[in-house]
This record gives C-alpha cells, sequence and structure tokens, in this order.
C-alpha cells in the first residue's frame, strides 16, 4: 500500500456520515476540495453536475422541519420531567438498545425480566417521506405543524444580541 492509497483509507474510515445541507456554499465550506466524491461528507456528483442520488443531503425547509420536531420534542420531554414522570423508558430497534450506551445503567433498576420493564420497540424506516411524515404527524397530534412549530428566534440584521 503506497503513502495515497494509506490516506484514502484513513480518510474514509473518518468521513463523516450524517446528513448535509444541499445548499452548494454549505456543502462548500464543509469541504472546500469537493469536485466529484467528497472525502469528508456523505455528497458525490454524477457526470453532469448535479448532487447524486446516494448523497445525504436535505433542503434548508427540510432542516427546518427537523428543528421544529427536535424543538417539540424537547419541550414535551421537558414539561413531563418537571411534572414528575421520569418513568425509566429505554427503547430497541433491530436488536440494539439505548442501555448499551447509557452511563446510568448500573444504576436505574431497568431488567426486562422484571415485571414492568420492556423495551418501546422502535419501527425502522425506510425511507425520508416516511420519517418526515412521522414527524409532521408528532406536530399535528400536538397541535402544531411544521409551519407553526416553535423555531429559535433570530435576531434582525440591526439588533444586538
Amino acid at each position: 500500500m503506497d503513502e495515497e492509497q494509506i490516506w484514502q483509507s484513513v480518510f474514509e474510515k473518518l468521513r463523516l456520515d450524517g446528513i448535509v445541507n444541499e445548499e452548494p456554499q454549505v456543502i462548500e465550506a464543509m469541504d472546500e476540495s469537493f469536485t466529484d466524491k467528497s472525502d469528508v461528507i456523505p455528497v458525490s456528483r454524477t457526470k453532469s453536475g448535479e448532487l447524486s442520488k446516494t448523497s445525504k443531503v436535505y433542503s434548508t425547509e427540510q432542516f427546518g422541519e427537523i428543528s421544529a420536531y427536535v424543538n417539540h420534542v424537547i419541550e414535551a420531554l421537558g414539561r413531563r420531567m418537571l411534572a414528575g414522570e421520569i418513568d425509566v423508558n429505554p427503547y430497541e430497534l433491530k436488536g440494539k438498545n439505548a442501555c448499551t450506551w447509557c452511563g446510568y445503567r448500573s444504576i436505574c433498576g431497568f431488567d426486562e425480566h422484571m415485571s414492568g420493564c420492556s423495551y418501546r420497540r422502535l419501527r425502522q424506516m425506510k425511507s425520508d417521506e416516511e420519517i418526515f411524515a412521522a414527524m409532521e404527524h408528532g406536530l399535528q397530534e400536538s397541535g402544531m405543524d411544521k409551519n407553526n412549530a416553535a423555531t429559535e428566534k433570530k435576531p434582525d440584521q440591526g439588533e444586538e444580541r
């Protein structure tokens, strides 16, 4: 293996595997050397220069929807905790569960073999459309929608922070 192959292998192992805003200036800021396939983020181009179907990109609007849903969930969890609801309620998805990574595992008392203890079995979603539909459904159930959900207020250009 020559030095270039070693570096390529290192970059492949360190490559981020999240989602990226599809705006060209965002992609460029995240990987200044991006041309055909990024070594840094999960984005690549087709021969015609368009983002490939395998690129993990979302629009600014979709990021707004994700943010609205996350804010909603955080607020709902906060209200439940303030009301005294602190039940141990770990999830399980595809044979993995939250207890694997939990720092409180040794003291929380959760044991699936005990009466009243069971994992929340999450359903694997197969497409982005299914995920966004589930988020929108969750917002609608709480009387909100993706357009009026709580979002961070941004100061005006002339306003001091």
